[in-house]
């Protein structure tokens, strides 16, 4: 087989051109969703959505479409968990990137895809006086990067009922 190109077997070359190579880690995990699943999901639960949780989803949804950089307030004491994942899954589904955090890691573990605002944000967990009260993401990093990129970040802050 030496001596053959790629070319020969009926392939093309590698492209090399360093525009092309994405190297950042971080950005290709919040793009490995299953595109073809999503849409599945989407399709299917949309038509679940009361009348206020979907005039929420188009809102939000306008807004991402229209690049209007709207900040968006959801209070609701029975939860919000499928809507946000609805979003969430309708974002990711058209090869997005969509962040869901959440302050608690019980609250995290029910949205797909969620992580703690502090692991996400390297927000410090000790707040003290000597402390820097910024997150720790320079603005030339990998996460900086992906922050950037996001279409949405949602953040859940469960609220304690009493």
């Amino acid at each position: 087989m030496s001596g053959k190109t790629l070319l020969q077997f009926g392939l093309h070359s590698p492209i090399r051109d360093e525009r092309f190579i994405v190297t950042n880690r971080q950005y290709l995990r919040e793009l490995v969703y299953d595109t073809v699943y999503l849409t599945k999901v989407v399709t299917e639960n949309v038509p679940k959505l009361n009348l206020e949780q979907k005039k929420v989803y188009d809102e939000i949804l306008n807004s991402i479409i229209s690049d209007s950089g709207q900040l968006y307030f959801l209070d609701a004491p029975g939860g919000t968990n499928f809507l946000i994942n609805l979003l969430l899954a309708k974002i990711r589904s058209e090869k997005n990137i969509a962040i869901a955090v959440a302050s608690s890691g019980i609250a995290a573990t029910l949205i797909d895809g969620g992580k703690t605002a502090h692991s996400a944000f390297k927000i410090p967990l000790n707040l003290g006086y000597s402390e820097s009260l910024l997150c720790n993401i320079s603005k030339q990093s990998d996460m900086a990067h992906v922050l950037r990129e996001a279409k949405i970040i949602i953040w859940e802050c469960t609220r304690h009922y009493g």
